[in-house]
């Protein structure tokens, strides 16, 4: 289930209303040179760090702005079944479309990853 859809909705946070909406997204990371890519193969957003934690807290950063951003909470639908093949499949898939003929496939970990994005109402 990629949106599980507006959980909660509280006016005592801020001054603001504002509503929350949970997803649960899949995550490859690869090491490419002295460095760790982050990357979330459902919407092609990525982003790195010198290490793992440091490429994850990135990634779910440009996941928030990005989905916020392109009202994709709005027009995507709320359920979406993948499985961990499928998202290996499709970054190596986005891999060999933007590297270089000679270079070799990484070796990809897997995770699933929860991020919280406020939409202000």
């Amino acid at each position: 289930m990629l949106f599980e859809g507006i959980v909660a909705q509280r006016d005592d946070i801020s001054e603001f209303k504002s509503l929350v909406k949970f997803c649960h997204l899949p995550v490859v990371f690869y090491k490419e040179d002295d460095e760790y890519v982050a990357e979330c193969p459902l919407f092609y957003v990525s982003s790195h760090g010198h290490d793992k934690q440091e490429a994850l807290h990135r990634v779910k950063e440009a996941l928030i702005l990005y989905l916020k951003d392109n009202n994709i909470l709005e027009t995507h639908p709320y359920q979406y079944e993948y499985t961990r093949e499928e998202m290996l499949k499709k970054a190596e898939e986005l891999f060999y479309e933007y590297s270089e003929p000679d270079e070799e496939v990484p070796i990809y970990e897997y995770q699933e990853i929860d991020i919280c994005i406020h939409l202000n109402v």
